[in-house]
């Protein structure tokens, strides 16, 4: 099983060898960060899923990454109330993020399933199934709300910038 880094939420459904898990990664604001020649200071929450081999064994090694930006965070938390649907483009591969509304559990507590594709150009689907219940939802949205400021890097303005 894969070791808990800070900043990280993680939800495993492996229950029987159905579903998989993911894993939410603060990634926080770096002015040193760089995508190729050009600045990319930005922070993002990193989600990854890995499906399920067997009982409570997760293919990490096939795992699927998918970032999340701050309007997609937006948008995650948004669909909460009516499900939602995020694509990104990364190289040769279409990745979305899906999140939409299950049944109402046995207490009457809405739940959710979260669906994370990967589909290569010419290539064959890779799915990543998670139910999310109302508690796991609650804390998810909590600490995605958290991040935003911290993937901007307005976490520490004073520090940084002081009284002007």
């Amino acid at each position: 099983m894969a070791s808990k880094k800070k900043g990280q939420i993680a939800i495993y459904k492996g229950l029987g060898g159905r579903n998989g898990a993911l894993q939410f990664n603060l990634i926080p604001w770096n002015s040193d960060r760089k995508r190729g020649d050009k600045s990319s200071p930005s922070g993002f929450v990193l989600v990854e899923g890995a499906r399920t081999v067997s009982k409570d064994e997760y293919d990490w090694n096939n795992k699927i990454s998918f970032a999340l930006s701050a309007l997609d965070i937006g948008s995650f938390i948004v669909g909460i109330q009516r499900g939602c649907r995020i694509f990104h483009k990364y190289g040769n591969a279409t990745k979305t993020l899906e999140l939409q509304l299950g049944s109402n559990d046995k207490n009457d507590l809405p739940t959710w399933m979260l669906y994370l594709n990967e589909i290569p150009d010419g290539g064959e689907k890779n799915t990543i199934v998670v139910p999310i219940t109302s508690n796991e939802m609650a804390v998810l949205k909590n600490l995605l709300q958290t991040a935003i400021p911290i993937i901007h890097g307005w976490d520490s303005i004073e520090e940084k910038w002081g009284d002007q």
